[in-house]
Formats: structure tokens, sequence, C-alpha cells
């Protein structure tokens, strides 16, 4: 099944944060599986089929190269409050991206095998993804923004939750609880399906179509996604450069392809089983308190 490819008028802005991982730890070998600015290429340019008028930012603690994107170094990063960190380079980023619009803020692990830009036709502020979870209803892999200045709202306001509230979860998962807490505590608008939080009108989104991952983090590659935006995360990393491989750069595809589809199949499989022992000692985190 080959992509069909659209080309949107619309401009986006996109805005990742990677942090390269502390040395000689399991998130680095994680990591290197498929390297942060590697995904970020992959991301960025699987966006670009549909939305040839992108923009890309990145904020890193990394001394990566990235062709066409805006790289902004952050500084005195503290480790222990990871996730509480990352919002806080997101909120200082927006304070000062005033005047620009349709943004997607999204962790460097997705990719997109459609045109999303009818997202941001709807009428909301930020739109974010729910799932079937009851402790972590909402993920914070991917958000669409319609204007920075909501952005920096919506950050600032996460922030300041995390800090209220969810300190003892600031490392992990406190990116997960705060967005739970928003929503449980927001007036919900039923004529416009929308949730207002402090001014800010919240849409959900299907995470099955925006912020796809497989169960038990196991895709396949032989069976072509049929969602619009994948989430590559946890034991799905070493998959990401495969599916972009197959289903986004297939402008040659070659009456070969199913062959070396199949190849890919079992060279990722194995791959899998071989680095088994790590992806299970990179889950062994603190579960929210």
């Amino acid at each position: 099944m080959e992509r069909q490819v659209g080309l949107s008028r619309m401009k986006i802005n996109i805005l990742s944060t990677y942090i390269s991982p502390p040395p000689n730890t399991i998130e680095e070998k994680i990591n290197d599986i498929c390297k942060g600015s590697h995904q970020l290429r992959l991301m960025a340019n699987s966006l670009r089929i549909d939305n040839t008028d992108i923009s890309q930012y990145v904020l890193t603690n990394s001394n990566i190269r990235l062709t066409g994107a805006h790289i902004e170094n952050v500084k005195d990063l503290i480790f222990s409050n990871l996730t509480m960190e990352i919002i806080r380079f997101q909120r200082d980023f927006f304070e000062s991206a005033c005047g620009k619009s349709n943004w997607i803020c999204c962790d460097p692990d997705f990719l997109f095998f459609d045109d999303i830009s009818s997202v941001f036709d709807a009428d909301f502020d930020v739109s974010m993804t729910v799932r079937n979870s009851s402790n972590m209803p909402y993920n914070s892999g991917i958000f669409f923004i319609k204007d920075a200045s909501y952005a920096h709202q919506f950050y600032k306001l996460q922030f300041e939750i995390i800090e209220n509230n969810f300190m003892d979860n600031a490392q992990w998962f406190g990116d997960q609880l705060v967005l739970k807490y928003i929503i449980d505590n927001a007036d919900y608008d039923k004529a416009n399906d929308y949730y207002i939080f402090e001014g800010l009108r919240i849409k959900l989104l299907d995470a099955d179509v925006f912020n796809y991952s497989p169960n038990r983090e196991h895709p396949n590659l032989l069976v072509p996604p049929k969602v619009k935006v994948y989430h590559f995360k946890g034991r799905c990393r070493s998959y990401m450069k495969y599916f972009y491989k197959h289903y986004v750069d297939n402008e040659d595809r070659s009456v070969f392809w199913w062959f070396f589809l199949f190849i890919d199949f079992l060279r990722v499989e194995s791959e899998r089983k071989r680095l088994k022992h790590i992806y299970e000692a990179a889950t062994i985190r603190h579960r929210p308190k």
C-alpha cells in the first residue's frame, strides 16, 4: 500500500525537545538504537511529504546538526526533574515565539503517515490525545496548538501544576499526570466538544489515529500503517527507520519491494529479541505516586 501524497499549503511549525541521556546508562544504549538526531530528521521529513512549508525547531542539550532546523541549546538541566525541566524549556521557548501559529509540539520519535493540517481547522487553542488508560489517559507525546501565546500559557500552567502537585513525579510521569489534572478540573463545553481550563479551549483527539503506539510496543512492519501519526516510543524505537524506509520514502518502489520489506521484517524482529534485555532494564521506573 503506497502512501497517497498531498500538498497542503498550510504553514506549520513543529517543536521537539531532545535530551541526550547521561553517558553509560541504559537510556544511552536505547538512544543508540536510533539516535535523537536521526529521529528528528525522519520525523520532519515525514511531515514534509504533505506539508512542504514547515519550520522545525529543536530544544536540546546535545550538539546535533540538522539541516534546515532551528536548534536552541538548553542549559542548567536537572535530570532528577526531567519531565518538569522539558516543560520549562518549552514554556520559555514559547515566551519568545510570538506571532507564529499552527504548532505541533511532539517528541522526536514520531512519523506522520498522512496529512494532519485539517486538525487546525477545528475551533480550539490546544489539542491533545486521549487513550484507554485509567491512570494516565492523556499522552504528552504530541500536542496541536493554534498559536504561540496559547502554547506559552499551556506550558506555564503545566509547570506550575507539577510544581504544586506532582513534584514526586517530576522526573517521570509528571507530564502525564498534569494533563489528567487539567481535564479533571476543566469545564466541559458540550456544544463545541472542548474543555476549558484557565481560559484555554482544549480539544481531545483519538490517540489511535493521532498518537498511535501498538500494544506491548511491538509494531508489525508487514502491516501498512493506517493511522495519521505513529509514536515509536519505548520498544518501538528500533522499527522507526524501517517504517520510514518502506512507508514514507517509497517513491522509487521496485517490484522487489515486498521481498526487501520481508527481509527487513526478519532483521528488525531479530534485533528486537537481541535488545530485549536492554528494553526491560529501561522500563524499571518508579510508577506515579
